[in-house]
């Protein structure tokens, strides 16, 4: 194996250039490093061998000669430099702390743990001072809500005091209906009733024929007639059994009742016709808000995806020129390989200036049209007009031809709207605008009216323009100060941020109509449900259809009168009893039929009145539409229900409620409209200590009712936007960049700390393998160093990092000051920096959190014979002897040697200069034997006088003579002929 370093100055150089090599076969100087012409040749000589492999730098160098020769790491090299000079060991501490371990590089993590902690410190004020605002926007947020709300319950509640009349009018039309239908059905169940006592009675006459004509057959041909009865009896009990099921299964939807019970029955067919009316209308209602809703839906999803297109082609440019128009353009742009710059739009180039925005709504209405125009350069003229020519534009475009070399200069008049407008400096087109601007719009901007009226050509700051004397325009389409609209300018960020607002109210808009629709879809088919439970109602227009239970008693009648004729022992006796029983039935049900007809004439009698009641209720009714008195319907039942609680309104006491709710409502009014004046103040008051507060976020707001949207929107925005975007910003930063940078630091010492344990430990193991004195081995003992500073830092990252592991959200104000108190005191704090810098130094120096000492043990029981933690009243020798036992075992460790293996490929290789020089012989055979042990080739730089000790552990001699401290020679003998020499001379 052959390393080389070459080093060459070049001219004018002070300092040698150099490069590496390394080559796993023999070099020598005369062979591969001569007769060359300049360093280039000698370089392409090298690289043409195979196994040599140049290196431009140390690092490079160092590790493949590292690899070739198997030692482990640079810290390996760097023990075997300090060996060099090592003699004896003072402090331990001081001597493995500076030769045995490696100082740790801390310095670039915590620059990093301080840059973000510089940033987070940062967020953590933006943080703090939203959640001020905040504070102080709340409770001015809630009094305008509150205002809001007192101000539209005071309407709401005298608009609902006018409907009052009307809407009592509706009750008493819809219990006058309710009366008329009950006595409707009253009248049909009357009529229904004689027709079945009608029947009766002439059901009965036949019987009584029956009876008559039994007796005198002596019974037997009614036994056959009476189960002949009671089969057709059986199969009607059946059929009205089936028939009732379908009734029940209908009534459940409608919560009406399925009590089979003729009265219930006919209650519920009155209340049919009032279901389907509820029933038909809340449909119609539904449908009716639904197809709205889904036509809102439609258009504000319409106008989602055109601003978003808009939002995102201003995200891409700086241009406030709408998308619509930069289509055009690319498309010329692509097609003719031109640059945005050379066609720009007016617009693009112009800008109100900063110190004249009161003006720039009324500056971007004059040049809204021109500032959509694009300037085309004579260069370019006759490619974009052959262009435009053949091309549909699928749009509008304008075009001016510039020729600067045919300008002629205009002058801006003082007070003018071209004085107000900035050209951008670096363009082409400078002298061409700033000409056109003074020609064209050279309107004056007028403070007042009579300026306004004295100039011929003048605007406003509200946008009225007037041109020459006789034409006048304001355009009041669009708000003025509308920025979506905005077209001048270098930036968009202002346009860009007034467009995304609006998509967000969009977005919300949006889901407040899905919601909707999925809402009132629902509705619908609940009604759905209900119509069709309302049809399978409306087929049972009787109750004889569902009674099977008058059926089943007449068959059980019949069964006692079929025993009773069979048991009979007088046939004839018991046919009589029969015939008058059923004489008696029929004139009771005659006498019934005679009342039925007296109650139809009384019913016909309230029907006419009640009709004519109804028509004066539906006159006052309608003096309010049916969509106004919904919307008054919420409060009108609240009011109800507060001042006569659960009363149920009848024909006879609605005009005494009417009164008690009214003059509720206007005591209730009263009240609320002194609370609205108190709680003006009291805004006003909240709005002036906040702008007070906060002047730079409210120059543009005022201190007024009207003025209370803008405080929320500040609110919202801190809210929803500012408060939670920091708060986030922060916590992700305090979790993910400081808190687990803290936690790497924190690993990156404990990896260090386990480490020297581990080297300890290691080192050790060496130690132990070797015959300190007869019958002891040392062991170096590492204790944790007893340093409050150490202890407190240690400590303190603790504290900081404690549960970690449990929750995935570590953010808390207490961990954030935790961090700040440790990483000011890692910055330097004011007045203590050098204090804290060396406070830095040491803690942050894993390894001065141990103290290391030596102890002397039996190898018998390991019991301690002597501790030693440092070398101070110690021989010489017995300094040698510690220093190169414990220098010895870390040669080991760090060359990975093991001392019964000299077949390993490892760096064994050890120089020591001046070595034994002071020291006793036994002391030098100590370690000369130590050092043959671990198979360590020994280069030893020692005065002659060591000679004859060093002799029986060496191979070869080196004998370097300097005569007359001019010439250095070197003499190279094997240990053979040394002594050969020296026997000669003795």
């Amino acid at each position: 194996m052959t390393l080389a370093q070459v080093f060459w100055l070049k001219e004018g150089n002070h300092n040698p250039e150099r490069f590496y090599l390394t080559c796993e076969k023999p070099l020598t100087i005369k062979q591969h490093f001569s007769n060359f012409a300049d360093i280039n040749t000698l370089r392409k000589r090298l690289r043409g061998r195979k196994t040599l492999q140049i290196s431009t730098t140390f690092r490079e160098y160092s590790t493949l000669f590292r690899r070739y020769f198997g030692i482990q790491s640079e810290q390996a090299l760097d023990l075997f430099y300090q060996t060099v000079s090592m003699k004896s060991v003072g402090n331990l501490t001081e001597f493995v702390r500076l030769h045995m371990l490696e100082k740790n590089e801390v310095e670039t993590q915590l620059d990093t743990l301080l840059r973000g902690f510089d940033n987070l410190n940062r967020l953590h004020e933006a943080v703090l001072k939203a959640r001020l605002q905040i504070e102080q926007l709340t409770p001015l947020t809630a009094a305008l809500a509150k205002f809001s709300e007192l101000q539209t319950r005071i309407e709401a509640l005298r608009n609902a005091r006018n409907a009052l009349g009307s809407w009592f009018a509706y009750f008493q039309k819809a219990l006058l209906q309710t009366q008329i239908e009950k006595l409707n059905q009253q009248s049909q169940r009357l009529v229904h009733q004689l027709e079945k006592i009608s029947a009766n009675i002439e059901s009965l006459r036949h019987k009584e024929n029956d009876f008559r004509n039994s007796i005198e057959d002596q019974g037997g041909r009614r036994l056959r007639e009476i189960e002949r009865e009671i089969e057709q009896f059986q199969r009607e009990v059946g059929r009205c059994k089936r028939q009732y099921a379908h009734y029940e299964k209908a009534c459940q939807p409608l919560e009406l009742s399925p009590q089979l019970d003729e009265k219930q029955f006919y209650a519920n067919q009155q209340q049919l016709e009032i279901i389907a009316k509820t029933i038909e209308t809340k449909e119609k209602n539904l449908q009716q808000q639904r197809d709205q809703s889904a036509i809102q839906l439609s258009i504000q999803r319409k106008e989602q995806s055109q601003l978003q297109q808009e939002i995102d082609s201003l995200k891409q440019r700086k241009s406030n020129i709408p998308l619509r128009n930069l289509s055009i353009r690319q498309g010329l742009l692509e097609t003719l390989n031109l640059k945005e710059e050379e066609l720009p739009f007016i617009g693009e180039l112009l800008q109100v200036d900063d110190q004249e925005a009161a003006w720039e709504g009324a500056i971007e209405r004059v040049l809204h049209n021109y500032g959509l125009s694009l300037l085309v350069p004579e260069r370019h003229y006759k490619r974009v007009s052959q262009y435009v020519e053949q091309t549909h534009l699928k749009g509008r475009l304008v075009y001016f031809r510039i020729d600067n070399n045919h300008l002629k200069s205009t002058p801006i008049e003082a007070g003018s709207l071209a004085e107000k407008v900035k050209i951008k400096p670096d363009s082409e087109f400078y002298d061409w605008l700033e000409n056109a601007l003074a020609s064209r719009f050279n309107y004056h901007c007028c403070e007042d009216m009579e300026a306004f009226r004295r100039h011929s050509y003048a605007i406003t700051k509200s946008g009225q323009i007037k041109a020459g004397r006789q034409r006048h325009e304001k355009d009041d389409r669009y708000n003025l100060h509308d920025r979506s609209r905005y077209i001048l300018g270098w930036s968009n960020l202002e346009k860009r941020q007034v467009l995304e607002n609006l998509a967000q109210t969009l977005e919300q808009k949006i889901q407040q109509f899905s919601i909707q629709i999925a809402n009132l879809e629902m509705q619908q088919k609940v009604l759905r449900i209900k119509t069709n439970a309302l049809h399978d109602l409306q087929k049972t227009t009787q109750f004889a259809e569902i009674d099977w239970q008058t059926p089943t008693l007449s068959i059980e009648t019949l069964h006692q009168e079929h025993k009773s004729i069979q048991t009979s022992s007088n046939v004839l006796q018991q046919l009589q009893k029969l015939l008058e029983q059923t004489i008696s039935k029929r004139q009771e049900k005659e006498q019934q039929e005679k009342q039925g007809f007296s109650d139809q004439g009384t019913l016909k009698n309230k029907l006419e009145n009640a009709k004519q009641t109804l028509k004066a209720a539906v006159t006052l009714a309608n003096e309010i539409s049916e969509e106004a008195l919904q919307q008054h319907q919420p409060l009108l039942t609240q009011w109800r229900k507060k001042e006569l609680g659960e009363t149920v309104f009848n024909l006879r006491n609605l005009d005494k409620n009417q009164r008690k709710i009214r003059e509720a409502m206007s005591a209730h009014i009263g009240n609320d409209t002194a609370k609205l004046n108190r709680l003006t103040q009291s805004i006003i008051q909240q709005m002036q200590n906040y702008k007070r507060n906060y002047p730079a976020e409210t120059s543009e707001v005022d201190a007024r009712i009207e003025a209370g949207h803008e405080y929320a929107q500040m609110l919202a925005i801190l809210a929803s936007e500012d408060l939670p975007r920091h708060e986030a910003t922060f916590k992700k930063m305090l979790n993910e960049q400081t808190i687990q940078g803290v936690v790497m630091f924190q690993s990156q010492l404990e990896k260090e700390r386990r480490q020297i344990e581990d080297k300890i430990h290691a080192i050790n193991q060496s130690l132990q393998q070797i015959e300190y004195n007869t019958g002891t081995y040392i062991t170096l003992v590492a204790n944790l160093a007893i340093d409050v500073d150490v202890r407190d830092f240690r400590s303190e990252l603790k504290m900081i990092l404690s549960n970690t592991l449990d929750s995935d959200d570590l953010y808390t104000e207490e961990r954030f000051l935790q961090v700040k108190s440790i990483m000011e005191r890692f910055k330097g704090r004011e007045g203590q920096v050098e204090q804290d810098r060396r406070w830095m130094r040491k803690v942050t120096d894993v390894r001065n959190w141990y103290n290391f000492s030596a102890s002397e043990r039996w190898r018998e029981n390991d019991e301690e014979k002597e501790f030693y933690s440092d070398s101070a009243g110690k021989s010489g020798g017995q300094k040698e002897k510690l220093a190169y036992t414990i220098l010895a075992s870390a040669l080991a460790y760090q060359f990975g040697l093991e001392s019964n293996d000299n077949s390993a490929r490892s760096f064994r290789f050890v120089v020591i200069d001046e070595a034994f020089g002071k020291g006793s012989d036994e002391s030098t055979r100590y370690a000369l034997e130590l050092f043959r042990k671990l198979n360590l080739q020994l280069l030893i730089v020692t005065p002659l006088q060591k000679i004859h000790v060093i002799e029986d552990y060496i191979n070869a001699v080196h004998f370097v003579h300097n005569r007359e401290g001019k010439y250095s020679m070197l003499r190279n003998l094997s240990i053979e002929e040394y002594r050969e020499e020296k026997a000669k001379q003795a």
